[in-house]
């Protein structure tokens, strides 16, 4: 009895453990609230328009820096910024080049998060915009057995233990 109370509470532990892996998965995931404006990051790709210049509008991956790398005016920190505070910088460079443009940056593809832990599918998902933790966990097939060989090993270490302690007290 005592040993399937304990394997109950470990498991209960990784599956509590695996959601806080989920909840902190990406940073731009994990800041973004009701009403706040997402904030690019790595691996996110950046559609960038400037009106009259096509020359100028292209997709931009974000690297792993935070940057994109923009014609003329070379790498641009990106990392954290909103869409409109990315089209206000792009703006303000390229204005030292050719003044009065008008940009504009959208998200074209957001980075991946990646569902890892007790889960039946665990993998790399699309990421949207107001995703949360129970919705990843779905998209990953739910819970999982926790069936690993160092788990299992692990959790039979721990009802001996506990069964050892249990004969002690009746001794």
């Amino acid at each position: 009895m005592a040993h399937r109370i304990m394997k109950n509470r470990i498991a209960a532990h990784l599956r509590a453990t695996m959601l806080a892996g989920l909840i902190l998965a990406g940073g731009s995931f994990a800041a973004l609230g009701e009403g706040q404006a997402y904030r690019v990051g790595a691996n996110d790709v950046l559609q960038v328009t400037v009106y009259g210049q096509p020359s100028l509008t292209g997709l931009y991956p974000v690297d792993v820096d935070g940057n994109i790398g923009y014609p003329i005016v070379g790498n641009i920190p990106v990392s954290g910024l909103t869409i409109n505070e990315i089209g206000e910088k792009i703006a303000g460079s390229l204005s030292q080049h050719i003044p009065g443009l008008t940009v504009t940056a959208t998200i074209n593809q957001y980075a991946p998060v990646f569902v890892v832990g007790d889960v039946k599918a665990p993998g790399k998902y699309q990421f949207r915009p107001g995703m949360v933790a129970l919705e990843l966990m779905a998209l990953g097939g739910g819970a999982g057995k926790a069936e690993t060989p160092a788990l299992t090993a692990g959790m039979q270490l721990i009802t001996v233990q506990q069964e050892y302690v249990d004969l002690q007290m009746q001794i």
